[in-house]
C-alpha cells in the first residue's frame, strides 16, 4: 500500500501502488492518483503540494515541471499543473440548508482561456485510465462553470488603475497599521480621480462569495499594485502573499505595463521578501518625510496620459503599414497584435478593421476576401465597423466585397452536391446508452485542396444544455458541451476509425449581428456548426432538419445569440434562428468534424 495526501481535505489516503484513482475515508471523495516515485520525487511533489494548497501556485508549478523533466511524464502532474493554473482548491463549506459540512470546488484565479484548449488537459485526457479520465472530466467541467461565472461577474466592470494589498485584521480581529495606511493611500489617489481597488470599499458592491473573481480580475487590470507592510508576517499572510505573488507573475509577463511598489514601515528594505529585491522593485519606506506624497506623484506619473491625437494618427499609420506586410508574409498572429494597438489608440480607424477582416480569414492581401469569406460579409462585426467608419470610397469598395461573396457563396450552392456517407468506415452502430442507439454521419462539403471533408451526425445524437447547470454569459470557447463534444463524446463514444481520420481545426466565432460577442477562434476536434456553416452547407430548411428519438428536433450552432446568455440554433423546421435559445435549455445536438479523405 501507499500513503497519500488527500487532494481535497489533506488527510492521508492509502491505495494500492498501482492505483490510478483512490477514496479518501474523511472525506470520501473519490480522486486521482499520482504515481509512485523514488523518494525524492515523493519530497517533490509533497512540497509542491503544499505550496498549492498554500497559494504558492508558481513554486508549485516549477516542483511539477522539474518532476517532469526528470521523466516522470504522469498523467496526473499534468492536472496538478492544470489545478495550480486555475487556483483550484477544495474548501470545507457549511450548507445553509442542512448544515453538513461538504467540500466544495473554487477558483482563485481568472484565466482568459478556455480550459479545455489547456495542453495539461489535452495530455491528462489522452493519457490517463478510463476511471481517471472521467474524473478529470467532472473536475474540469467544474473549472469550466466556475470560470464562466467568474466571467460575468467581471465582464461589465471598467478597468482599475490601481490595486491595494494589505492585512486587514490581525491576530485579536483588530484593525492593522496597515490597514490604516492603505485607507490614506485610497483617499489620496481617490482624489486625484484614479480608480482604486481597496477591498474594504471595493468589495462591498459585489454580492456572495464572488470576491475570489473580483480579486483577480482587478489586479488583470491595474497597472500598479501597491503592498503595504509593516512586518514580514503580514506580508506573508496568505492572502497578501498571494496578491502580490500573482501580480509579480504577471508583471514578469508585461513588465512595461504592470508596476509593483512595495510601502513598508518597521523594517528595513533588506527584510522585504526576497521577490522584491530579485524584481529590484523600487520601494518607499513609511517613516520618510512626505511618502504619501512621493507615492501619489509616482503612481501618477505611471499612470500617465493619453498620447496626443496627431501622435496617435502617426503611429497607427506605421502600425497599419507593417500589419499589411505581416499578412503577405503570413504572420497573423502579429498583424493582429498591431491592430489591436491599433483600435486600442484609435477605435474609429475603418482600415484597422479591414486588416482585422483579412486576419480573421488569413488573407495575405485585401483582394483576397472575396474569394476566402465563408459567409456574407454583411453580418460580419469587422465588415460593419469599417462601413460604420469608412469613408465613402471605402464604403463603396466594402460593399463591392460584399456583392462578390455573395455571388460566390451562391455558385457554391448550386454546385454543391449532398451525399450521405459510405457506410464503411464513417457509418458505424455505436451503443450511446441515453444519448442515442446509432450515429449515421452526413458528408457536407468536400475540400480536395485540401483533401478532407466536412461530416455532421444526420441526426441529433443527445439532449443537453450548451451550459451546465449555470446559465449566464457565454461563448463556444467556455462552454461546457465543447468540453463533452472534445471529453466524454470524443473518448468513448467515437470509433478508432474516425479518430484515425479526425483533423483538428481551427473555427473562427464571429460575433451575432446584435454585437453578442463570438469569442475568440477555437482549436477543436468535434464542435457544433456555425449559423454561417448551416446555412452555407444545407441547401435549404427542409435539408437541415434533424431527428431525435424519432422526432424532429432543435439543436445547437455554436454562435452567439441575440443575447450573452443565448447561442442560435436551428428549429424543428429546418429554419436558422439567429436570436437563439437560452443556453441552460435542453437542444439538440449534432456534432460536426473534419476528416481526411
Amino acid at each position: 500500500m501507499a500513503v497519500y495526501q488527500c487532494k481535497v481535505c489533506g488527510s492521508k489516503l492509502e491505495a494500492a501502488e498501482s492505483a490510478a484513482i483512490g477514496i479518501c475515508t474523511n472525506c470520501n471523495t473519490e480522486q486521482t492518483l499520482p504515481r509512485i516515485y523514488a523518494q525524492r520525487q515523493t519530497r517533490l511533489f509533497e512540497q509542491a503540494e503544499q505550496h498549492r494548497l498554500d497559494y504558492g501556485y508558481s513554486q508549485a508549478i516549477t516542483l511539477y515541471e522539474r518532476m517532469l523533466n526528470s521523466g516522470e511524464n504522469d498523467p496526473e502532474l499534468h492536472w496538478r499543473i492544470l489545478l495550480s493554473n486555475y487556483g483550484a482548491m477544495y474548501r470545507k463549506i457549511k450548507d445553509d440548508e442542512s448544515s453538513i459540512y461538504k467540500w466544495v470546488l473554487t477558483c482563485n484565479r481568472l484565466l482568459s482561456s478556455s480550459i479545455y484548449d489547456d495542453e495539461h488537459y489535452k495530455y491528462s485526457c489522452d493519457n490517463a485510465t478510463s476511471d481517471a479520465r472521467d474524473i478529470y472530466f467532472a473536475e474540469a467541467n467544474e473549472i469550466a462553470l466556475i470560470q464562466a461565472g467568474a466571467r460575468e461577474a467581471t465582464i461589465n466592470q471598467e478597468p482599475f488603475d490601481i490595486f491595494i494589498s494589505f492585512k486587514r485584521r490581525d491576530d485579536k480581529r483588530e484593525d492593522t497599521p496597515d490597514y490604516l495606511h492603505a485607507v490614506k493611500i485610497f483617499e489620496s489617489l481617490t482624489n486625484k480621480g484614479l480608480r482604486v481597488f481597496f477591498s474594504p470599499s471595493t468589495l462591498e458592491e459585489w454580492p456572495g462569495d464572488s470576491w475570489k473573481y473580483w480579486i483577480d480580475a482587478a489586479m488583470a487590470s491595474a497597472k500598479v499594485l501597491i503592498a503595504i507592510g509593516t512586518s514580514i508576517g503580514n506580508y506573508n499572510s496568505s492572502l497578501v502573499r498571494y496578491e502580490w505573488k500573482n501580480y509579480l507573475d504577471m508583471r514578469r509577463q508585461d513588465s512595461a505595463v504592470k508596476t509593483l511598489i512595495p510601502v513598508y514601515e518597521s523594517m528595513r528594505n533588506s527584510q522585504l521578501p526576497s521577490e522584491f529585491r530579485e524584481q529590484d522593485l523600487q520601494t518607499i519606506d513609511m517613516s520618510n518625510n512626505n511618502w504619501l506624497d512621493r507615492l501619489v506623484d509616482r503612481v501618477c506619473d505611471l499612470i500617465g496620459t493619453k498620447a496626443s491625437s496627431d501622435t496617435i494618427t502617426l503611429e497607427s499609420t506605421a502600425r497599419i503599414t507593417y500589419a499589411r506586410l505581416l499578412c503577405e508574409s503570413g504572420d497573423f498572429a502579429s498583424a493582429k497584435t498591431r491592430i489591436e494597438q491599433v483600435i486600442d489608440d484609435d477605435p474609429s480607424n475603418a482600415e484597422a478593421y479591414v486588416i482585422n477582416l483579412m486576419i480573421e480569414l488569413e488573407c495575405s492581401l485585401e483582394e483576397e476576401i472575396v474569394q476566402k469569406a465563408p459567409f456574407e460579409l454583411s453580418g460580419n462585426v469587422n465588415y460593419k465597423m469599417a462601413q460604420r467608419f469608412g469613408d465613402t470610397g471605402l464604403k463603396a469598395q466594402l460593399d463591392g466585397y460584399d456583392t462578390r461573396v455573395k455571388e460566390r457563396l451562391a455558385e457554391e450552392q448550386r454546385a454543391k452536391v449532398n451525399r450521405v456517407l459510405r457506410v464503411e468506415p464513417l457509418v458505424a452502430p455505436i451503443n450511446l446508452v441515453a444519448y442515442s442507439s446509432d450515429i449515421e454521419w452526413r458528408e457536407l462539403y468536400v475540400d480536395e485542396t485540401n483533401q478532407r471533408v466536412l461530416v455532421v451526425a444526420s441526426d441529433c445524437v443527445a439532449m443537453m444544455p450548451y451550459l451546465k447547470p449555470w446559465g449566464g454569459e457565454i461563448t463556444w470557447e467556455y462552454c461546457t458541451l465543447r468540453g463533452w463534444l472534445n471529453g466524454e463524446f470524443y473518448y468513448k463514444i467515437l470509433t478508432k476509425e474516425i479518430m484515425q481520420r479526425m483533423i483538428e481545426i481551427m473555427n473562427q466565432n464571429p460575433d451575432s449581428r446584435w454585437g453578442t460577442p463570438g469569442g475568440k477562434p477555437t482549436t477543436d476536434k468535434v464542435f457544433l456548426l456555425s449559423t454561417d456553416e448551416a446555412r452555407k452547407y444545407f441547401a435549404d430548411d427542409s435539408d437541415r432538419i434533424a431527428t431525435y428519438e424519432g422526432k424532429n428536433a432543435w439543436w445547437w450552432l455554436r454562435s452567439p445569440g441575440s443575447l450573452s446568455h443565448n447561442a442560435a440554433i436551428v428549429g424543428v423546421d429546418g429554419d436558422i434562428y439567429e436570436g437563439g435559445s437560452h443556453v441552460g435549455g435542453q437542444v439538440g445536438v449534432r456534432p460536426a468534424l473534419w476528416l481526411s479523405l
